[in-house]
C-alpha cells in the first residue's frame, strides 16, 4: 500500500478548490454615468451632489466640471438616481434596471433653479427699513398670474 504524503494532500485540495470555483461563472458588474443640467437653459451643472442607491448599497459622487458623473463596478439590479445642488430643487431617476456588463450612458439629470428673493424695502423717504417681513404668494390656477408680494411695517 502506498503512502501520501503531506504536499501531495495539500495539492489535491487546491486543484478541487480551483475546480469547484468554476461552476460559478462571474457576473460582470455594470456602470453607470451621465450628466447634470439646468432644466431650461441645458448648461451643466459643477459640484452637484449624485447619489445612488439600489442592490450595491448607496454610493454619492460630485460632478466634474462638465456636470458628468460616473458610477462603475455596480452589481446588477435594480438602482435609483437622486442629484441635488444648492439654489437647485432635487431631482430622482427611480427603476434603472441594470443587466450585467450593462454600460448605461447619457443619463440627464435635471435640476430646477430654486426660488431666491432678495432686496430692501424702504419707506416713504426712501429709506431702508430693517427686519420687515415679507410673504410671496404665487396663485395657481389663474390665467396670467404673478407672483404677488407683500409688505407689512409696524
Amino acid at each position: 500500500m502506498k503512502r501520501i504524503t503531506l504536499p501531495a494532500v495539500g495539492l489535491l485540495f487546491a486543484c478541487a478548490a480551483v475546480l469547484s470555483g468554476q461552476d460559478k461563472p462571474r457576473v460582470k458588474p455594470a456602470t453607470v454615468e451621465g450628466i447634470v443640467t439646468q432644466l431650461g437653459t441645458g448648461e451643466p451643472l459643477r459640484d452637484a451632489r449624485v447619489t445612488l442607491t439600489g442592490v450595491s448599497g448607496g454610493k454619492s459622487a460630485a460632478t466634474n466640471e462638465k456636470g458628468q458623473f460616473r458610477f462603475a463596478e455596480l452589481a446588477p439590479g435594480a438602482y435609483s438616481l437622486e442629484a441635488s445642488a444648492t439654489l437647485f430643487v432635487r431631482t430622482r431617476k427611480n427603476n434603472l434596471n441594470l443587466l450585467p456588463d450593462q454600460h448605461l450612458r447619457d443619463v440627464n439629470l435635471q435640476l430646477t433653479p430654486a426660488a431666491v428673493i432678495t432686496g430692501r424695502i424702504y419707506d416713504q423717504n426712501r429709506r431702508p427699513l430693517p427686519s420687515v417681513p415679507v410673504t410671496v404668494a404665487v396663485l395657481r390656477n389663474v390665467p396670467g398670474s404673478r407672483p404677488a408680494v407683500s409688505a407689512e411695517h409696524e
